[in-house]
């Protein structure tokens, strides 16, 4: 008879347990607008922000497809004076015409993830070639071979090109 006491016992708690949770409010219950469920809620999906280094990667990656001198342009920093932009625009351009799309690749370094050592040596690089603010290097390569560094200036618009002031051999 005693083992059919503690069944029963345990029977009735759990059933009682059962009947307690799904009277229970909700924790989120305070959440919610006045008169409505959370079933008649949707959450909002959370917009993501691109991060700018891939978006700038399609873009290129786009441009060396398809050439687009406008779009291209709207990739520059516009502080800059209007001369070293054409100059920077030609050169890029002469980088990604001929179908370079198969063959390119971009490498990026980040300042601001780079350890110190490393830090100091690209920081070095970009001062080489630019006098402009930048805190992002972008070495372009075709079939293996550096073509071009770009100088990246970061913006709330994501990754700008700031124009070189001189072309300086990759070491």
């Amino acid at each position: 008879m005693k083992p059919l006491s503690v069944t029963v016992l345990l029977l009735v708690l759990a059933c009682a347990g059962v009947r307690s949770q799904t009277d229970a409010p909700d924790f989120r219950s305070d959440l919610l607008l006045p008169g409505a469920s959370l079933r008649d809620q949707a959450t909002p999906p959370i917009p993501l922000r691109p991060d700018p280094v891939q978006e700038f990667h399609r873009v290129i990656m786009d441009l060396a497809e398809t050439p687009d001198h406008v779009r291209l342009q709207s990739l520059y920093w516009q502080g800059a004076d209007g001369r070293s932009i054409a100059v920077s625009i030609q050169r890029l351009e002469n980088v990604l015409s001929g179908g370079t799309r198969s063959r390119l690749s971009l490498f990026f370094k980040d300042l601001e993830r780079l350890p110190e050592p490393s830090r100091e040596r690209w920081s070095r690089k970009i001062r080489q070639l630019t006098t402009y603010e930048a805190s992002v290097l972008c070495l372009v390569q075709v079939d293996g071979h550096v073509r071009v560094l770009l100088p990246l200036h970061r913006s709330d618009d994501g990754l700008l090109i700031v124009p070189a002031d001189r072309i300086v051999e990759n070491d």
